[in-house]
């Protein structure tokens, strides 16, 4: 269990140096908490828009293995 949680550690540090400065975000957090007509969801940092396109095209079983993978919590299958 030790072993994966470091990597998960890992990749989690990783995506956060190469991630968006926390002001992106603020900004995104402000519009959404003074919008007049607020939506349900804002996109935010720079792999929001590359996420919700996979969150369109693919079903919601193969996106949760995807995101897995990518933090390293599940391994890739050949």
């Amino acid at each position: 269990m030790v072993r994966p949680m470091r990597r998960m550690v890992q990749i989690f540090t990783k995506h956060e140096r190469a991630g968006s400065p926390p002001e992106t975000l603020a900004e995104v957090v402000e519009r959404a908490l003074t919008d007049k007509h607020p939506q349900t969801r804002y996109l935010a940092g720079k792999d929001s828009i590359k996420l919700t396109m996979l969150a369109r095209v693919l079903p919601e079983k193969l996106l949760d293995i995807a995101v897995l993978q990518n933090f390293g919590l599940l391994r890739p299958t050949h």
